[in-house]
């Protein structure tokens, strides 16, 4: 909301702070927030963690980086999918795979046109086979309710194959960005 109790406290913690960025999030509110966290601008300062679903963020994300920007406000750009996108899928807080990758794949869009650097994403995940998001190309979960570990209020998961397809689409877009060809 660009201030309150919880950002006065951050202006005094030296180290590295991050913010949760959702679609309700207006540029001027963010401008506020970076401001108070970062007066000196301090490059690594702040982290924005957007969580916004994909159609919001390609709506919304464009005008929160060209706010940072247009005064050179330093921002390391995270997208936080599992947060936005996860619902009730046969009754189990779940996820569906193909929204993950959507906004992975809107985050990086809006970076390229925008010119700002993608600094990474947040995932949930475990060594554990489990069946918390739905989806996925490699042994792809249809049933999540068979091996759901967590509890009805715990955040999804990804599984390791999940995981790592998800760590290969983010690679080839980390690439892109810097330019290079793909590597397969």
């Amino acid at each position: 909301k660009g201030g309150g109790p919880v950002v006065e406290y951050l202006r005094g913690v030296a180290n590295p702070v991050a913010v949760k960025v959702g679609p309700e999030v207006t540029p001027e509110a963010f401008v506020r927030v970076l401001d108070a966290l970062n007066p000196r601008n301090t490059p690594g300062r702040v982290t924005a963690i957007t969580r916004m679903g994909a159609a919001a963020l390609r709506e919304r994300l464009p005008a929160l980086v060209r706010a940072a920007q247009k005064d050179g406000r330093s921002v390391v750009w995270v997208c936080d999918p599992m947060h936005a996108n996860a619902r009730a899928i046969n009754g189990l807080r779940s996820v569906a795979f193909e929204d993950l990758r959507a906004e992975l794949r809107a985050f990086f869009d809006v970076h390229r046109r925008m010119g700002s650097h993608p600094g990474g994403a947040a995932l949930m995940l475990t060594g554990e086979d489990v069946t918390e998001c739905v989806g996925g190309s490699v042994n792809e979960v249809v049933d999540n309710s068979e091996n759901h570990a967590a509890g009805p209020y715990a955040d999804p998961r990804l599984n390791p194959d999940q995981a790592l397809e998800l760590a290969f689409l983010i690679s080839e877009r980390m690439r892109k960005a810097q330019g290079l060809e793909p590597l397969w």
